[in-house]
């Protein structure tokens, strides 16, 4: 996984570069890192710093990775949620939450529930997010300009995380 960077050559000025075309060379050591991600679905590969004393993650820890489904502006809803922001959308150890906004803290986790608790339903570039059971503060969240992913995306990803065999039958219902 790791490959050591060759040795660096320098231009006619003194400059360090590296040995194929004459780019400028990094300064200090640099592991070239390849590691797939959950966020979008997509591998993510770059250059970091050499951390050789970093412990591999247990096989427990996937179930503790926060799969991000999307970015939304928060348009109404239930919640003291800033209306015209723009949240992170994701999911956790079964838990659909709420992140951000994103201007102000992407980390903070404003709503968190039990996906098996939420309906979520996508249509064109707007999802809507409501508490299953009946009650008087039942959650309802409305977010628009979906991005990263298609709300009916999104819709599709909560609902298979949440039943598999409907997933599989196309969505709702």
């Amino acid at each position: 996984m790791a490959t050591a960077m060759p040795a660096a050559e320098h231009n006619d000025n003194g400059s360090a570069r590296d040995g194929a075309g004459g780019t400028p060379a990094r300064s200090g050591p640099t592991v070239e890192v390849a590691r797939a991600t959950v966020v979008g679905g997509a591998a993510a590969t770059g250059s970091v710093a050499s951390d050789a004393s970093r412990p591999e993650a247990p096989p427990e820890a996937a179930s503790y990775e926060l799969r991000i489904l999307a970015s939304a502006i928060f348009t109404s809803g239930s919640l003291p949620l800033r209306i015209g922001s723009r949240y992170i959308l994701a999911m956790r150890r079964g838990l659909l939450e709420i992140r951000g906004p994103i201007d102000d803290d992407p980390a903070q986790v404003v709503v968190g529930r039990p996906i098996g608790d939420l309906d979520v339903v996508g249509v064109s570039d707007g999802l809507l997010i409501t508490e299953r059971r009946q009650r008087p503060d039942r959650l309802a969240l409305s977010f628009s300009q979906v991005m990263g992913r298609t709300a009916e995306g999104v819709e599709r990803l909560v609902i298979a995380e949440r039943d598999p065999a409907k997933a599989g039958r196309g969505g709702r219902g």
